[in-house]
């Protein structure tokens, strides 16, 4: 079969780290290829690896933003409304009590 487009849901669910990055090789070999992937997901990294467009979420499952992914990566009011990311009542050991953060590894850069 050569398939166009790949309809994914949640296609890391329950993938240790290394075989994550075998399926996003996977994937972003199939995008390089002309190929459609489409991925409902919540798991941000792969969203950052594969995506260019990203529709996200929120309450209701109402569309809150339509657009690039790295501007929907960057806008962190928008990850917590859609519940993506999130502020602790209680610090991380290295984190400040209310620090809003996605638990995804490339996003904390300080």
């Amino acid at each position: 079969m050569d398939l166009e487009a790949f309809l994914l849901d949640e296609p890391t669910a329950s993938l240790d780290p290394a075989t994550e990055g075998i399926l996003i090789d996977i994937l972003a070999g199939l995008a390089a290829h002309g190929k459609t992937i489409v991925a409902a997901t919540q798991d941000l990294l792969l969203a950052r690896h594969i995506g260019e467009f990203a529709v996200v979420l929120g309450p209701g499952r109402r569309p809150l933003f339509a657009g690039p992914v790295e501007t929907a990566l960057g806008d962190a009011a928008l990850l917590e409304r859609a519940g993506l990311a999130h502020a602790h009542r209680l610090p991380h050991r290295r984190a400040a009590a209310d620090f809003r953060h996605s638990h995804y590894r490339e996003e904390d850069k300080r």
